[in-house]
């Protein structure tokens, strides 16, 4: 769709939807629903406000929420969130899909502080997956290019993870739960606690989870996809005044033997371990968002926040020889799995080498940031300026690598360089200004108005990257944005653009190794990708219904895509075919420019007897054009899909039957064609359709349906449990390279003091 098709097509939808709402009689505001006054922290605006007068697409998922859905990690939390595809490699992972775009293209937030860091990876990743479900509270998503209130990496979207809060009230609370999954023999268990007495409080929380082979539709169980995971909150806040607040957190988490194998039927198979911790100090000055600062002064909020934040991942990755799929690939699973039980032990005839990379990544920085409102007058109540500058700098403390080979003797060792080159670092800058105003106001509406601008600066320096030597490279430049909303007691509409700015990471520029689905080699050379957002949407408020429908439009410029490089090219870098494998050897490189635009729409009713049915809906396209005006499709774009259920609750129990869905995607770019994940020949294991000259057929579109409910039992407990793909469908998530569960059940228990 070109860009004048989809603002006709904008346009026309924002009208016939508000056309029924302009036509309704003007009244007093209705009272509203839990879900249209779910207080959102990440806005546009960058604070937090209720959902039904952002002006943006804004999704939520509260802890209780995910524990009726019985997730096991925030990734899975957010399957049935609008317009978010969640990627899945292996179980311990987990990479939403925001706009089309994925991994460093989508910011991470912990308690409103850059989580994400400039290792990660460009593709898929389990770093979300990494936090533990037992130290959050709840799970936002921004969708659309937003670098002006976020900063780098907000370019398809921000994914903000909001830890447990510390108390408010005096005493002592604690909750814990535990939960069994058949599918998997899992056991979960978490706990809470928490106390205040005058102006001290404090909370702990964490949470241990183990789970075994995971059952797929069909019966079969997926390879090495048992795995563990641990994490925990730590949490302690002192009042220094009625409006002033000093609290010092730490959050850890650790995530176990991670298996993959998506390239199995190729003799790849890797092992993940994570560790993950972060602490951070905020001193806060101000009292919500409307009276901070006392009732007349400048400053309503202040913020003010240091971080530390340090990341260790481990990779274990084995190959063997696969002549015969049938044969060879039981004897690599189990001579893989012999080797992480005695590591000193000879290799199975049919494994042929061993690696074991480590990553250590420590990242420190900062955050200011204030709310302001003028003195006195009528515009105290309408104009909001918000200023705010953050520091954030990423050093790699180490990286190594150490491989063993059957043909040379099986012993380790080391290489001259890991993924990174050890002293490598990269930090990043940015100082904003956001503001909104009410520039028109009467009984039965408001008009309101938001800009903002930001100056970023980024630079980063690596030393003996291989063939390029000692690199060095910054990028800086203005992002800016403007938005207006109109508000009414049961409608909304908006119009925004946003623009996104997003340095290159020193994944993307350094990295030289295999990287999942494909080897890297680096390139220096990388400029800085831009973006420009545009979004029309409503939302509305009916008498049974609510309602939320945009539609947008991302225009990128420099695209960080990929190309592929040739064995005569990749043996400059010191590497062999031996090294790389089965795998395509690819470089990042900027194409000229790309452009993706979709829609979305979430339908609520509310009908007699509690009933409420739901539906959500999303669809996206993109394509990608080089500097000779070839162009091509982005990767990974997820097919149109979404969810739909009937939810009912009365008293103390609620039950619902619930759908997720997609259609296939067979509109794919050149390097899904060459990716196992999703062009696997089933008729030739381990090799693409590519490979054998045939055309790939894509992704299968398919249809699971469950059932999920709770009950509360009295003294503070609840029961709840969840049956999951009541069909026992065998399909997978597009660009995922693990298969969905079969069908099983959840039960949990939980309970409060």
């Amino acid at each position: 769709m070109r860009a004048i098709d989809i603002r006709l097509a904008l346009h026309l939808t924002v009208s016939l939807l508000a056309a029924p709402c302009l036509a309704q009689p003007v009244g007093l505001p209705r009272a509203e629903t839990a879900t249209d006054l779910e207080p959102i922290v990440v806005s546009p605006q960058r604070r937090s406000g209720n959902r039904f007068d952002s002006g943006a697409s804004v999704g939520r998922v509260t802890a209780d929420k995910a524990r009726t859905m019985g997730a096991r990690t925030p990734p899975e939390a957010l399957e049935e969130t609008t317009a978010v595809a969640v990627q899945v490699t292996n179980r311990g992972a987990g990479a939403p899909i925001l706009r089309g775009l994925i991994g460093p293209s989508n910011m991470m937030m912990l308690d409103g502080l850059r989580f994400h860091q400039a290792t990660w990876r460009t593709g898929p990743n389990q770093y979300l997956a990494a936090i533990d479900m037992s130290s959050i509270d709840n799970i936002e998503v921004l969708h659309g290019s937003q670098s002006v209130a976020y900063g780098s990496s907000a370019m398809g979207g921000v994914i903000a993870v909001q830890p447990h809060a510390l108390p408010v009230h005096a005493g002592v609370a604690a909750g814990a739960g535990v939960r069994y999954s058949t599918g998997d023999g899992g056991v979960e268990v978490w706990g809470q606690t928490s106390w205040r007495r005058g102006a001290l409080s404090t909370l702990a929380a964490g949470g241990y989870r183990s789970f075994g082979a995971l059952r797929l539709g069909g019966g079969d169980k997926a390879p090495i996809s048992a795995y563990s995971q641990g994490g925990w909150l730590g949490r302690v806040g002192y009042d220094l005044g009625p409006k002033t607040e000093i609290r010092l957190s730490a959050l850890g988490n650790r995530l176990m033997d991670a298996g993959r194998a998506d390239s199995l039927h190729a003799g790849d198979l890797r092992w993940y371990d994570n560790a993950d911790d972060m602490i951070w100090l905020d001193f806060g000055h101000g009292s919500g968002e409307g009276g901070g600062g006392g009732d007349t002064g400048l400053i309503e909020k202040v913020r003010a926040s240091l971080a530390f934040h340090r990341s260790d991942e481990a990779t274990r990755r084995v190959r063997c020889k696969i002549s015969d799929v049938t044969a060879d690939v039981p004897g690599c699973v189990a001579g893989a799995e012999a080797l992480q039980a005695n590591p000193d032990g000879a290799p199975a005839a049919v494994v042929t080498r061993e690696q074991h990379t480590q990553d250590t990544v420590r990242s420190v920085g900062g955050l200011v940031r204030a709310a302001l409102r003028p003195i006195g007058g009528a515009w105290r109540s309408r104009l909001r300026v918000d200023l705010g500058a953050e520091l954030w700098r990423d050093g790699i403390a180490a990286s190594t690598s150490a491989e063993r080979r059957s043909d040379k003797g099986w012993t380790f060792a080391d290489a001259a360089r890991g993924n990174f080159s050890a002293d490598s670092a990269f930090t990043e800058f940015g100082a904003f200004v956001l503001a909104d105003a009410v520039a028109l106001r009467t009984d039965t509406m408001r008009l309101v108005v938001d800009a903002g601008l930001r100056h970023a600066v980024f630079s980063a320096h690596a030393a003996a990257v291989p063939k390029l030597g000692d690199i060095e490279y910054d990028a800086s430049g203005l992002v800016g944005s403007a938005g207006v909303r109109w508000l009414r007691a049961d409608t909304m509409a908006y119009a925004s653009w946003h623009q996104g700015l997003r340095a290159p990471n020193l994944q993307e520029t350094t990295v030289l190794g295999d990287t999942g689905s494909t080897f890297e080699v680096p390139n220096s050379d990388l400029r800085a990708e831009r973006s420009d957002a545009f979004e029309l949407g409503a939302r509305l408020r009916w008498a049974k219904v609510t309602l939320h429908a945009a539609l947008w439009q991302i225009a990128l410029q420099d695209v960080i895509d990929q190309r592929e490089v040739l064995a005569s090219e990749f043996a400059a870098f010191g590497i062999d075919a031996a090294t790389v494998g089965t795998k395509p050897v690819r470089q990042r490189v900027n194409k000229a420019r790309g452009t993706l635009q979709g829609g979305q729409l979430e339908v609520r009713g509310h009908l007699a007897h509690g009933l409420q049915p739901w539906l959500r809906l999303a669809a996206t396209t993109g394509d990608i054009e080089s500097d000779d005006g070839t162009s091509a499709p982005f990767r990974r774009i997820p097919p149109l899909g979404g969810a739909a259920g009937v939810e009912v609750g009365r008293g103390g129990w609620t039950a619902e039957v619930f759908a997720r869905f997609a259609a296939a995607q067979d509109r794919l770019a050149a390097g899904d064609e060459s990716d196992l994940r999703i062009c696997e020949d089933p008729d030739n294991r381990g090799k693409t359709y590519k490979d054998g000259g045939k055309a790939c057929p894509g992704t299968p579109g398919y249809f699971d349906v469950g059932l999920r409910g709770g009950v509360a039992l009295g003294y503070d407990l609840r029961l709840d449990a969840i049956a999951r793909n009541l069909l026992d469908a065998r399909y997978r998530v597009h660009g995922s390279g693990l298969d969905a569960p079969g069908v099983g059940v959840s039960v949990a228990l939980s309970g409060r003091l």
